[in-house]
């Protein structure tokens, strides 16, 4: 026995051959199996032929392939979703075929598995959740499967980072005197894709941060400053933490902080000449004539400049001036 015909490319019978008797009839199953057939209408021919005779006879028969058996899945090309957030999208599985099917869909990466029954054009949604743990472009497939038919699909999923945020600092050392302040500039970046509002803080208390909260867009940036007045018991080397902060993104930069003394200038001096004036007896003295030579008009401011420097010059005047007041004195009551 043998098979012809389209269709027999998809059919089997149960034996290809058989012994009977005259008069006896015999059945044989015939497989039909259009696995990976389209739909249509095809052509069968079985033919039976005598080992021992010339006896032979066919039969022809038309098999019309329908989709008892079909699925179909509606599922988004792509999803976004922010990183350390979480988001939900749908699957939609119809059942298109002719018959009552059963189905599993299954979500390996979220350790997902639903099974569920569908009447021939029902269908049933299912809301699957994804959390965005790693920045990154990530294939997430599934699969709706059946006893008769599989769907296999693929979600490719964008985890973003919406928000982010960098601190940038002039200086990460710094100098101060103590009793004196210094001023510190510093820039804030959205790096994110999303609008943000930050907070800015300093974990010294003897500093002001200006301004103390911000909001930016995607991209955009604005300069904070950071004062530090530290106190007079601050001396020695302190570490500053600085910090730009939002509910969901955050960045700490260190300024190490050497406080100084005070620095005071050196004072020159110059020392004092001790001198001894000598004091003459009155007793001592006697008739002196003093001569004082002239001197040029444009020299006088010089030596009283010398005289005023020296003590024992003026002494020495003192005693001369004193000297010429006697003398006079003696000479009048010696007039008289």
């Amino acid at each position: 026995m043998s098979l012809s015909g389209n269709a027999a490319k998809f059919s089997e019978l149960e034996k290809e051959s058989l012994e009977i008797e005259a008069g006896e009839e015999a059945t044989i199953k015939l497989f039909i199996k259009p696995t990976d057939v389209e739909v249509g209408t095809y052509n069968l021919t079985i033919e039976a032929i005598s080992r021992t005779s010339y006896a032979r006879d066919s039969a022809t028969t038309s098999v019309e392939v329908k989709e008892c058996y079909k699925v179909n899945v509606s599922a988004p090309e792509e999803v976004k979703v922010c990183k350390g957030e979480e988001t939900s999208f749908e699957i939609e599985v119809t059942n298109i075929g002719l018959k009552k099917d059963s189905y599993t869909l299954e979500i390996e990466e979220l350790n997902f598995s639903k099974s569920f029954a569908l009447d021939p054009e029902e269908s049933e949604t299912f809301e699957i959740e994804y959390y965005g743990e790693e920045a990154g472009i990530h294939e997430l497939e599934f699969t709706v499967s059946s006893d008769y038919t599989k769907f296999e699909g693929t979600i490719k999923v964008n985890v973003e980072i919406c928000y982010a945020v960098s601190l940038t600092l002039e200086e990460e050392e710094i100098e101060i005197e103590i009793g004196k302040g210094k001023l510190l500039v510093g820039r804030i970046e959205n790096e994110g894709t999303k609008e943000d509002t930050f907070t800015i803080t300093s974990n010294v208390s003897w500093s002001t941060v200006k301004p103390e909260s911000v909001t930016l867009g995607p991209g955009e940036s604005e300069d904070v400053y950071f004062y530090f007045s530290p106190e007079y018991e601050m001396i020695g080397t302190h570490v500053a933490k600085l910090t730009v902060s939002s509910e969901k993104s955050e960045d700490v930069k260190e300024v190490t902080i050497t406080v100084k003394k005070k620095v005071v200038p050196e004072v020159e001096t110059t020392e004092e000449v001790e001198t001894t004036e000598e004091i003459i007896p009155e007793e001592n003295i006697t008739n002196v004539t003093t001569e004082i030579p002239t001197i040029p008009t444009g020299k006088v401011p010089e030596i009283w400049e010398r005289i005023a420097e020296s003590k024992v010059l003026r002494s020495l005047i003192v005693a001369i001036i004193i000297v010429i007041v006697i003398l006079a004195i003696i000479y009048v009551v010696a007039i008289r």
